[in-house]
């Protein structure tokens, strides 16, 4: 397996921290792993301080970095990885692509769990979805960045895989903050509406705007009948638990610790009913 992951970093000094732990889980990914830092910066001391949050280099991990320093705006930012998209899409000998924000912590455990179900969902045309959580200081427990109200197993659109031990919901919200696709996805996404920029108001819900309609991808695209979306989380029917795997750290914790946030409210413990 060899992976692209892009990974889009609007300077800010105070951000590098998160920077550094996203690519440290990067690196200790179990396959080969080639990461491409995308930033609005040229400036010759900002590239040295992303340098310095970067960990070495090892055998199967490289990392690079490139300024996209003529964008119009830093939303656009976050678009830049689709031309990186179409690079990676001619090498045959890149297995999976990755696109994600600059402070989502992706573990092996979730790429573990991401090549899993997704051999089990391909035939349904359905893919693993992640969620992003936070830890809510105040209410002592992770919660959930983007679900923003309870899934409800008597209407929310579910699937059981025929061993009868795997099961399956969409989330009212399936944002994720990035994407992760293999060669038959990203061969999808690259014929479809969706990755041009310019696509404006294809299967665009109304909390999302630009830089963060760059990662929804297929999520809204050729979605089967009975279901809202192509991404879906596993869960378990037994103690009515989402999957643990699936769970990927938003470092900053920007909706948890802002009470006046809708989002970061749901703990993770109580998200299906």
């Amino acid at each position: 397996m060899k992976i692209a992951i892009c990974v889009a970093f609007y300077f800010r000094k105070n951000r590098l921290a998160y920077l550094a732990e996203v690519l440290q889980n990067h690196k200790n990914f179990p396959c080969e792993a080639h990461v491409i830092v995308l930033t609005n910066t040229d400036n010759a001391v900002e590239i040295q301080d992303i340098v310095a949050a970067a960990p070495s280099r090892s055998g199967q991990f490289y990392w690079e970095i490139i300024s996209v320093s003529n964008i119009l705006h830093g939303w656009v930012l976050t678009w830049a990885h689709k031309g990186i998209f179409k690079n990676i899409l001619d090498d045959p000998s890149y297995t999976h692509f990755m696109y994600t924000e600059d402070d989502i912590a992706v573990t092996t455990n979730n790429l573990a769990y991401w090549l899993l179900h997704r051999e089990l969902l391909k035939p349904h045309g359905l893919y693993p979805s992640f969620i992003r959580v936070e830890w809510n200081h105040v209410m002592g427990t992770w919660t959930c960045s983007d679900v923003v109200q309870n899934i409800d197993l008597q209407i929310a659109p579910k699937l059981l895989i025929r061993d009868g031990m795997h099961h399956y919901v969409n989330a009212p919200q399936p944002y994720q903050g990035l994407y992760l696709y293999d060669r038959e996805l990203m061969l999808e996404h690259r014929a479809s509406r969706t990755f041009d920029f310019n696509s404006f108001g294809v299967f665009e819900p109304d909390y999302v705007g630009v830089p963060e309609r760059a990662n929804l991808a297929l999520t809204f695209e050729n979605v089967p009948d009975g279901f809202t979306s192509r991404n879906i989380l596993n869960y378990s029917e037994k103690y009515k638990l989402v999957n643990y795997d699936s769970f990927v750290h938003h470092l900053p914790n920007t909706f948890a610790d802002n009470p006046q946030a809708q989002g970061g409210k749901v703990p993770v413990r109580d998200l299906i009913r």
